[in-house]
């Protein structure tokens, strides 16, 4: 059966509150355009912090950083619910300071209440401390078709390396995601930088992701489009499942957001169709909105034609 999700690839700039608004309209856009059941944003869509360090080198992230009742997620839940589709967003999290509340227990229904739950991202899925320093979390929200934060993930690797420190910024994670059944498969999530460990994406297929979705914003340099690409298609083929990475643009990140079917093949990149062919609706919303068709009956196929998951010999690994 053939599903239709859609990355926005946003382009943050120095006003949170302006990136805030224009990802809200461009969901509405992606809405009206394709019907999708699921919408993929990048890595902490919303904010830009590739030059925000003050004179003293610390970032005051956690002043930026949303909380669990921020307008910006209840929007986000109200948009999920409005189209009802599935939202995946990264979003910068605010770390709650040891005697604070919030951040445990259920999400509340906001058609029920009329407003949203303050409990709906889970505690005790991160490390210790931090929030006083000005530290945050680089965290995934999944948000169903009803609205609800079903789960968040917090990224456990943190981006040091090519001369970058994340640690300085954010607080990991300390538990990998635990893939989410939906009514289009069964997705797993990661980001960025995590792209490079084969394992975090084999975790997920060992849980039966049939799905991964990587929010990235992925730093441009040199070899860095050429790795992206590949290491995308590496994670798609060597674990047969849909690999879909979407990316920031603009300042630091290169953009380039592409999906990859489970036999490797490109099926949409940032603007343009698998066919290479100028998807018009795409390129009205500026290259932003990238339509994705994701065919489960791909995946049941190409996992009876090339069972390596199931052939693997893992007594033997050490």
């Amino acid at each position: 059966m053939k599903h239709t999700f859609v990355m926005i690839q946003t382009q943050p700039g120095p006003d949170d509150e302006e990136n805030m608004r224009e990802i809200i309209r461009l969901i509405h856009e992606a809405a009206a355009l394709y019907q999708p059941e699921l919408i993929l944003l990048p890595e902490t869509c919303a904010w830009d912090y590739s030059a925000a360090a003050d004179a003293s080198g610390r970032d005051p992230l956690s002043d930026r950083a949303a909380g669990p009742d921020s307008p910006f997620i209840l929007s986000l839940r109200k948009l999920a619910a409005k189209y009802g589709t599935w939202l995946v967003s990264g979003i910068l999290e605010k770390a709650v300071i040891p005697g604070e509340a919030g951040g445990s227990g259920k999400a509340v229904d906001p058609e029920k209440t009329g407003e949203p739950g303050k409990a709906v991202i889970p505690e005790k899925t991160g490390s210790a401390g931090g929030a006083e320093d000005g530290r945050c979390y680089n965290t995934v929200l999944v948000i169903n078709d009803a609205g609800d934060i079903v789960t968040a993930y917090r990224k456990t690797h943190l981006y040091d390396a090519f001369e970058s420190r994340e640690s300085d910024l954010f607080l990991p994670g300390d538990s990998l995601f635990d893939p989410v059944d939906t009514p289009f498969g069964r997705i797993g999530v990661f980001v960025c930088y995590e792209l490079r460990f084969p394992e975090v994406a084999r975790s997920q297929r060992a849980r039966g992701a049939d799905i991964l979705l990587v929010p990235s914003a992925w730093v441009r340099g040199e070899m860095k489009s050429e790795h992206f690409r590949t290491l995308v298609m590496a994670r798609a083929i060597e674990n047969t499942a849909y690999v879909l990475a979407c990316n920031k643009s603009g300042n630091t990140a290169m953009g380039e957001s592409l999906a990859v079917d489970p036999m490797g093949v490109v099926t949409a990149y940032a603007g343009r169709t698998a066919e290479r062919r100028a998807d018009e609706r795409a390129e009205a919303a500026g290259g932003k909105i990238i339509p994705v068709t994701v065919d489960t009956d791909r995946i049941t196929q190409v996992r009876r034609i090339l069972p390596s998951f199931e052939e693997r010999r893992p007594e033997l690994y050490g």
